[in-house]
């Protein structure tokens, strides 16, 4: 056998070299720390994100399920929610000859408590997990973890953002969160008649309401070009620091005579720092239908809102986590309808917190 010259073994290996340092033309961007994303997408999860109904391939046959909720509750609008959860849970074990059990842990609104809260709820082997996202894509997460253990995700309130494409989830049932907020801006420029400064109060950054509602009132904004935006700032849902911004607001933009909020704690604490300062020209809107806004409607004190119904939510998210389980196909996508609210049909509207 004849053996290869030192020189062209020599060659052979610079070349070796060459090719191992050359990266492929086709790479993928690393996964945020943390849990990864699943290799593959689990059995019991969702289909391809254009079909418009999930069938569950794997339907339980046990005659006791437990599902996880993975959210925040300190809010009304949440504990509403976590009633129509519960509610549903009751419904649907009676309907259907089963014991249900509803496990809640609250994120608090951190995404990092929401990876804790469902690492929790894997290790308790629910049978499905219900999440409101705390963060568009921070969540993320928190979904890779309950793929991994080829558990089922019903979204509900809130979307996810996921830029790798491995999340999975079954299904989203809740607000049209971008809708609603579209219905309070509209409502706001239209009390102003179409001129004027407004400041927007948003809550938690990042999140997928703080985004769709964001981007509402640019989108109502570019249409109306007489009203402009002079500031953005964030409250964190915290009412001391809400009325403690608008009071600066006020002082640094005297020219403000209107408020959109992201929420109705926030047009709330927003009128508190306005009427302080005798500034009873501000127009308010918030976002969400509560029984306190609702009663500064009825008063003309706020403009309007953007009716939400938490409890439906609720309901609406367990009955699908219940369905789809079953083997029982589920409709990927149900908004639940908002509709504006002002003086002239907020005596129709009792609040759902």
């Amino acid at each position: 056998m004849r053996t290869l010259a030192p020189t062209l073994l020599a060659a052979v290996a610079i070349l070796a070299l060459i090719l191992a340092g050359c990266p492929s033309q086709r790479t993928e961007a690393p996964a945020p720390s943390g849990p990864q994303a699943p290799k593959t997408a689990p059995a019991a999860t969702a289909p391809a994100a254009g079909d418009e109904y999930a069938v569950n391939p794997a339907p339980t046959t046990k005659q006791e399920l437990t599902i996880g909720i993975a959210m925040t509750w300190g809010h009304p609008y949440w504990q509403n929610m976590i009633t129509g959860f519960k509610d549903e849970a009751k419904e649907q074990g009676k309907k259907r000859g089963l014991k249900i059990n509803v496990v809640f842990n609250n994120a608090e609104e951190d995404a990092s408590k929401q990876i804790s809260q469902c690492e929790s709820l894997v290790a308790q082997q629910v049978a499905a997990v219900i999440m409101v996202p705390v963060q568009a894509e921070a969540s993320v997460r928190a979904v890779w973890l309950v793929n991994d253990a080829n558990i089922p995700v019903i979204l509900v309130n809130r979307h996810l953002k996921d830029t790798t494409g491995h999340a999975q989830w079954v299904c989203y049932t809740g607000t049209d969160t971008y809708e609603g907020a579209k219905v309070s801006a509209d409502l706001l420029v239209k009390a102003l008649g179409g001129k004027g400064n407004i400041v927007e109060l948003q809550q938690v950054l990042g999140s997928d309401p703080q985004i769709a509602r964001t981007q509402a009132l640019a989108d109502v904004l570019k249409e109306t070009p007489g009203v402009k935006l002079v500031s953005q700032q964030t409250f964190g849902a915290n009412e001391d620091r809400a009325v403690g911004i608008m009071e600066d607001l006020l002082k640094a933009h005297p020219e403000v005579n209107g408020v959109y909020a992201h929420g109705d704690n926030a047009a709330i604490y927003a009128l508190k720092a306005c009427e302080a300062a005798k500034r009873t020209d501000i127009k308010i809107v918030g976002m969400g239908g509560s029984k306190d806004a609702l009663a500064l409607i009825r008063k003309g004190a706020l403009v309007g809102t953007s009716y939400q119904q938490p409890y439906e939510e609720g309901r609406s998210g367990m009955r699908y986590a219940v369905a789809y389980l079953l083997g029982e196909k589920v409709k990927r996508n149900t908004p639940t309808p908002v509709l504006p609210v002002t003086k002239e049909n907020a005596s129709e509207y009792q609040g759902q917190f």
